[in-house]
């Protein structure tokens, strides 16, 4: 907790909770209790009551009374001591965490009970209704001043919702069944669920994640159930094992193979999510450059922005400049758009400047969703005013929520600069643009996968990136317990992953995708999960990690050998077995696995060429031979298929015609340091001693820590072969270290 404390001396909460989370009652008491001694506002009330109850318990059991009630009464305790402990250290960080101190204060001034929530958010949706019988003057005079008074009780609402104890069964009901009553307006039920996601996330709240799940289970609402599935599935990790019923609803649902598709496109929106700024890095190298180089518009040193003249000159000293100038810039496009559609985040970079204005301190506004009467932005409502621009950045941009207030407030603070044609096609558009209008973006999906499908996971990943933009820009985020941290954002590993659920499936796609992304953490995570376990996913995944990452080739062949024995035949474990045994000198069996990936992809010229050098290694050099000439022949510039030809036909006594496939070689520009070894053998084999020690000295010139004993004797197969035995091979290294 230092990074969220700021640095101040915190309590032991992990202690707390650990004696807790064991149900050593007595124990946690104790700790409870010489914390408070260390920090004397932490109150011990609810916690003295805890334990005079319980030593009465204790009175009785030790008398010999059997009570058959006796486990409930226990768990009963063990979570009025989770709550009670759970409120202290809510009430420490409003005490000593800022930006907590900043939420309490805003929350300061309103009186929220259940009655007046309701009557607050019903009588919002009353007055809009009413509002619209009004005449337009009077009716935008009092809706400016409506929303005003409601953002503003929204936002301390939010604030409450963060800083407030945790809820009681009363709190948890009213806010399932409000939540999902058709009185309230949809953007305010979605704004308290995030709020309470927040909550949530910095102190696990049973009754909060109880609502979370109501509200996913019950919604019709996509946008709301699928910020309510956010919440609760980022929360998982955190929840305690004294609560093993949550646990039992988890596992019900995550039996739903439509539950567990959310879960898996979830966990892959949020792997993308976190690799935001590499992507912006590649639009910045890119994609950037050429976007600027073929634009028609010119940024001046003052802001303003201008067309650029056109050369009168380029059309007849190049004609064809324009048209080459419009394919870079499509092309360029498309980069993006293929980007996009992959899933990654490719405004992140482009907004993260835009959210240190005013409008984002406000916490709340972070998940506001788009509304074109939020207070905070009407000023820029008034400059950019009701034009097609407006439509399309409400209706039709693929923007997260807090992008498009961004885009908004930017370009109401530069319209004023905009050339005059530029802001008469904002007020019009441009006809015959014909713009999607079902749900407010394109969904470019095969019309098999469904709209409705498309639809929410478009919701889910704007408002991830949402939460994204929020733990990584928001000023005060290192005092907050982040969901995307390296040990959180893998939620799919705290879900079941037993056979019966369709859990177990996912977690090798998610793994390829970790992979793809070069997240080695999450790939460790997984890859910890399934260490016990021998399903074929599972005996894949460890497979590959131990081979990439921990290079433990024991290990990653006997995992391969034994997925083969359940699958027979598996492609990517005969090509991970092969590589394996490559590494341990096991020539015979990499020669097997690749034998069998050449029959089933005769095409794939890597195949032929690995199966040739594990051929050539067992000294099957007329099997190799044959197969070689044709990769030859097909590509004949291919410098890796020369160098297992030069050593196919050395190791066949083939002297003069291996020596051509050196001198090709070394004619190749990305000759290597060992080509020039290889060679040196080849000389060496035919009996040119100088010519043989002189490239064995240059390439120990360049590889200065190697021991050319160690070649010798890597390689002594091949020299023992050609009768060179140990002595010529001292006498040559004395030769070429003298």
């Amino acid at each position: 907790m230092a990074q969220q404390m700021n640095n101040v001396q915190s309590p032991d909460w992990k202690g707390i909770f650990s004696l807790i989370s064991q149900q050593r009652l007595l124990e946690a008491i104790a700790l409870i209790k010489k914390t408070a001694t260390q920090f004397p506002m932490l109150s011990l009330e609810e916690v003295s009551r805890i334990e005079e109850d319980y030593r009465i318990m204790l009175h009785y059991a030790g008398m010999g009374f059997n009570d058959p009630e006796r486990d409930n009464v226990y768990q009963l305790f063990i979570h009025r001591l989770y709550r009670a402990a759970a409120n202290m250290r809510i009430a420490f960080r409003r005490k000593h965490v800022p930006v907590y101190a900043q939420w309490a204060q805003k929350a300061t001034g309103q009186f929220f009970t259940h009655d007046s929530i309701r009557r607050e958010l019903e009588d919002f949706v009353a007055t809009k209704v009413m509002l619209s019988l009004e005449t337009e003057e009077t009716r935008n005079e009092k809706e400016q001043a409506l929303y005003q008074r409601h953002q503003a009780f929204l936002s301390a609402l939010f604030c409450k919702i963060l800083v407030a104890p945790l809820w009681t069964e009363a709190d948890g009901s009213f806010f399932s069944q409000f939540l999902l009553s058709p009185t309230i307006d949809a953007n305010d039920a979605q704004l308290i669920v995030s709020a309470v996601t927040m909550a949530n996330l910095q102190e696990f709240d049973s009754e909060k994640f109880s609502t979370l799940l109501n509200v996913y289970q019950g919604s019709e609402n996509t946008a709301l159930q699928q910020r309510a599935l956010v919440g609760w599935a980022f929360s998982v990790h955190q929840l305690p094992s004294i609560f093993p019923e949550i646990k039992e609803r988890i596992d019900r649902l995550c039996a739903d193979e439509q539950v567990t598709r959310q879960l898996t496109d979830m966990q892959k929106q949020v792997i993308f999510c976190m690799e935001a700024e590499k992507d912006h890095d590649t639009i910045q190298r890119d994609i950037m450059p050429s976007l600027m180089r073929n634009s028609d518009i010119n940024i001046t040193r003052n802001g303003m922005i201008t067309e650029k003249e056109d050369d009168p000159l380029e059309d007849i000293l190049d004609p064809h400049a324009s048209d080459r100038r419009m394919e870079e810039l499509e092309a360029t496009i498309q980069k993006m758009i293929d980007m996009q559609k992959a899933g990654s985040d490719i405004y992140f970079g482009g907004f993260a400047q835009m959210k240190r204005t005013q409008f984002f301190y406000d916490v709340s506004n972070w998940f506001c969703p788009f509304y074109k009467e939020h207070p905070a932005i009407h000023q820029a409502m008034q400059k950019v005013g009701n034009t097609h621009f407006l439509d399309l950045i409400v209706g039709h941009t693929p923007l997260c929520d807090s992008d498009k207030y961004s885009l908004l407030q930017a370009f109401a603070s530069v319209i004023d600069r905009l050339p005059q044609n530029i802001r008469e096609l904002m007020n019009n558009g441009i006809e015959g643009i014909d713009f999607p209008s079902e749900n407010g973006f394109k969904l470019d999906v095969p019309e098999s996968v469904g709209e409705e499908k498309a639809t929410l996971e478009f919701l889910r990943r704007f408002y991830l990136q949402d939460l994204y933009r929020f733990f990584r820009l928001y000023h005060a985020k290192s005092q907050l317990v982040s969901p995307f941290a390296p040990d959180s954002f893998l939620f799919i590993t705290h879900l079941p992953t037993t056979e019966e659920t369709p859990v177990k499936g996912a977690v090798l796609s998610i793994y390829d995708i970790l992979r793809k992304r070069n997240n080695i953490e999450g790939q460790r995570q997984l890859t910890q999960l399934l260490q016990n376990d021998n399903s074929p996913e599972a005996l894949l995944i460890r497979g590959i990690y131990a081979y990439e990452h921990t290079h433990d080739n024991v290990l990653a062949k006997f995992c391969m050998k034994l997925l083969l024995e359940k699958q027979p035949g598996h492609e990517k474990a005969l090509l991970y077995l092969a590589r394996a045994s490559f590494q341990t000198a096991d020539y015979e069996g990499a020669e097997h696995c690749y034998a069998q990936l050449c029959e089933k992809h005769s095409e794939k010229k890597s195949y032929q060429l690995n199966h040739c050098i594990a051929q050539s290694r067992n000294k099957h050099y007329d099997a190799a031979l044959p197969t070689l000439y044709k990769l030859n022949y097909e590509h004949p510039d291919d410098t890796n298929i020369l160098r297992v030809l030069a050593w196919t036909l050395l190791g066949m006594g083939r002297q003069e015609q291996a020596r051509e496939q050196y001198e090709k070689i070394m004619a190749q520009p990305d000759h290597t340091d060992s080509d020039l070894l290889n060679y040196g053998y080849c000389l060496w084999i035919a009996g040119e001693i100088p010519g043989a020690v002189k490239l064995f000295r240059s390439f120990l010139d360049s590889n200065p820590e190697t021991s050319l004993y160690d070649e010798f004797q890597r390689d002594n197969y091949l020299l023992a072969d050609n009768h060179i035995s140990s002595t010529d091979q001292a006498l040559v290294i004395d030769l070429v270290v003298g």
